[in-house]
């Protein structure tokens, strides 16, 4: 089933073309990845589709049954009140339906009738049959899965960040589960694990997925489709980026020899019209041009892709001890963020600083570059010089123009600034913006390009490859692998990862530690430790041997201890079932509301025991 289908569709912005004659037919299946530079329009076309913008030419059908999801990079937040109402309220005709019941259940305690009591069969038929029993697991699960702890549903709305807003947006969307779902750059705000559940998620998903991201491994992992928008039209590809990228080259090759020979073709035709069209041969020249005008046109094979050649060249060569830390550690707004780290880094080494987000991870790199208090000694090696992508860009000057900020680097001579911007598409009037009017994407670039002019023979990068778009990725990795000093750069990005990193740093729950192997080696022993977690009994803890007591505490601890007991088995036993809520096809099961009801049980038998336990501390 067709949910919307573009024809001949085009969009000019501020009087420029910005797409032209883009056709999609999106079908219920369909996950589709939309790819492009940074401002070829992405964004543009999916509220298009949306229908949040009007296309200046060309034709749009929708569905008239199909609802849409839409999740924007940049969020318009007016949403107020308790996450578990915002995300119940996903659940519209579920919750007119618990109402109902809720008001029959009532009408019952009060009169018992026939009529009354097939009144509420068909209601809890409906509610059961409409998965109002899996509304619940379903939140928990999205909401874990999403890198959410349970109790974040009884927290405000307005006490989360704004990329956590952007998280329980898309919770909201998922729990929706509309026809066709738009998500623009959706990983922007994911730590590996969260991103690593989404696609599992999305891969599953029975409506239609449009979805703008620069991620490949994720890409790979989600669509069956990509769409590229290139020189302003739209081209279309089968399977996942992987797929794409060896078969662009290839399409493009033979779509210029189809098109190149329809070319001289309409050439030729045209020229004889044009000889013939008046003459004895008019009745000829006339067949040709209603062939001419039959004809399906080939369009334009997409120009090839510009290369950026650009290197990181370094000043001179470090020793070969490049860093060592001694009682390292940093505590920031009374959290312990890393305790008595000691590293040794050496020249040559790529590491990967990874950890879930929030971890302490930017701090770190902060703390090691001096910009942020810590405890204990940083000694950098002979001969170091430290260069430092900062993801957030708050070391530049926000009033200087580009053009300004890249002659205090050292560029003398108009034309190599000019030459230095434009290689990083910062050409003609872009090269007089200033600083604070750059987008995250712009920022990165310009990031980028202020590094390759510091000589640095150690970077420390954080996020480098967020709002980079696909080309300029591929750029950083073969200028980090072709690098000839030291790097440490942190990333959720598992293809920037595993083609760039020798060595993989960790940090969660303020503890640290060094892996050496690479980022393969490194999954394949985090599954281990898991493994092995899961299977170990919980530990016990061991009491010191007490002098008899009276027969009445006496009693009274062994039931305290009975109880403890208790708790510890059941604690365990919810533990599992939160392990099964945060498995994406957890609600697509027909016992799933079975499992949600004792889940519930268990919590109450929970409660009842803790109230038990804490009782036996007054006697």
């Amino acid at each position: 089933m067709t949910l919307v289908r573009l024809e001949k569709v085009s969009k000019y912005y501020s009087g420029e073309l910005l797409i032209e004659d883009v056709n999609l037919q999106v079908q219920v299946g369909s996950r589709l990845g939309l790819i492009g530079r940074n401002g070829t329009g992405k964004t543009t076309l999916l509220e298009i589709i949306k229908g949040e913008k009007e296309a200046d030419r060309g034709f749009i059908e929708r569905n008239r049954n199909m609802n849409q999801g839409y999740l924007p990079q940049t969020l318009d937040w007016a949403q107020e009140g308790k996450v578990a109402d915002y995300l119940w309220e996903s659940f519209s005709e579920m919750i007119k339906l618990r109402e109902r019941l809720d008001e029959t259940t009532e009408e019952m305690s009060r009169k018992s009738s026939p009529e009354i009591l097939e009144k509420y069969s068909r209601l809890q038929g409906e509610f059961e049959e409409g998965g109002g029993y899996e509304c619940e697991s379903r939140i928990r699960g999205i909401i874990n899965g999403l890198g959410f702890k349970e109790e974040a549903l009884e927290r405000d709305l307005n006490s989360f960040s704004g990329g956590e807003k952007t998280r329980l947006a898309l919770a909201r969307l998922l729990l929706e589960k509309p026809d066709l779902l738009l998500l623009d750059e959706p990983t922007n705000h994911l730590d590996r694990n969260n991103r690593e559940w989404l696609a599992s998620y999305l891969k599953e998903y029975p409506g239609a997925i449009i979805m703008v991201s620069h991620d490949r491994y994720f890409l790979d992992q989600v669509v069956n489709g990509i769409l590229e928008i290139d020189d302003f039209r739209l081209y279309s590809y089968p399977g996942n980026y992987s797929d794409y990228t060896r078969q662009r080259e290839l399409n493009v090759k033979t779509w210029a020899r189809e098109y190149e020979k329809q070319q001289e073709e309409i050439a030729a035709l045209e020229d004889f019209i044009r000889r013939y069209k008046a003459g004895q041969r008019s009745k000829e020249a006339r067949s040709r041009e209603k062939r001419l005008q039959r004809m399906e046109r080939i369009p334009p094979p997409p120009p090839p892709k510009k290369k950026l050649n650009l290197r990181f060249p370094l000043n001179r060569m470090s020793g070969q001890e490049v860093l060592k830390t001694e009682g390292f550690g940093c505590t920031k707004d009374n959290r312990r963020l890393f305790n008595k780290v000691e590293v040794e880094l050496n020249r040559g080494e790529r590491i990967a600083f990874l950890g879930p987000n929030g971890a302490g991870k930017t701090t770190f790199l902060k703390c090691l570059m001096g910009k942020d208090r810590f405890e204990g000694q940083v000694k950098w090696g002979h001969g170091v010089e430290v260069g430092y992508f900062d993801q957030e860009g708050g070391f530049l000057p926000r009033e200087k123009t580009l053009f300004e900020v890249v002659a205090d680097f050292g560029l003398t001579k108009k034309q190599e600034i000019m030459d230095h911007l434009g290689a990083f598409r910062f050409g003609g009037e872009e090269a007089e913006k200033k600083v604070r009017m750059l987008s995250g994407g712009e920022l990165s670039r310009f990031n980028l390009a202020l590094l390759v002019l510091q000589g640095a023979n150690v970077l420390l990068l954080d996020e480098p490859t967020n709002h980079l778009d696909l080309d300029l990725q591929e750029w950083l990795e073969k200028a980090m692998l072709s690098f000839g000093g030291t790097l440490i750069f942190t990333s959720h990005d598992r293809y920037f990862i595993e083609r760039v990193a020798t060595k993989i740093w960790h940090l969660k729950d303020g503890r640290f530690f060094a892996f050496r192997g690479s980022y393969q080696e490194f999954l394949e022993w985090e599954k281990e430790q898991e493994s092995k977690k899961n299977k170990e009994k919980r530990v016990k803890t061991v009491r010191k041997p007490r002098k008899a007591l009276p027969e009445k505490k006496q009693k009274n601890e062994e039931f305290r201890k009975e109880l403890e007991e208790k708790i510890s088995e059941i604690e365990k036993e919810l533990e599992d079932y939160n392990r099964e809520f945060a498995d994406p096809d957890f609600f697509r099961r027909e016992d799933a509301g079975e499992i949600t009801s004792a889940y519930k049980r268990k919590k109450e038998t929970l409660e009842n025991l803790l109230k038990s336990w804490e009782k036996t501390f007054d006697n």
